[in-house]
């Protein structure tokens, strides 16, 4: 049997489609049936796999697209993430530098009381 494109099939007149099948408009011969049968098996539909609602959610997190989304976010939040921690350093030393100037301003108060008296 020659080989062509299932998908073309239906563009085909039908005397085309007969003879690309090797066949005819009575069908095929119990001969020919069982030689087909022996080579290329049972016709037989093979029932997809059940949907899963777990396997169409990943599917849907994990298409192109979504993949894209995904590394967007990621880099979005290493992003924040950095800036909170530039922010939180630049708020320690503020407040470190805030507590040597109380300590310097206390030590020159006492200081002075001290030369005063």
């Amino acid at each position: 049997m020659r080989e062509f494109s299932h998908h073309d099939i239906h563009q085909l007149p039908i005397e085309d489609v007969l003879k690309r099948l090797e066949t005819s408009n009575g069908g095929l011969s119990f001969d020919e049936a069982q030689r087909r049968l022996a080579r290329y098996g049972p016709n037989v539909l093979v029932e997809p796999d059940r949907y899963s609602l777990l396997r169409g959610l990943v599917r849907h997190f994990t298409h192109f697209l979504a993949i894209l989304l995904w590394i967007a976010a990621g880099l979005s939040f290493a992003a924040e993430l950095a800036a909170l921690v530039l922010l939180l350093a630049e708020e320690g030393r503020k407040i470190i530098a805030n507590q040597r100037k109380r300590k310097i301003h206390t030590h020159t108060e006492a200081t002075q009381e001290t030369n005063a008296s």
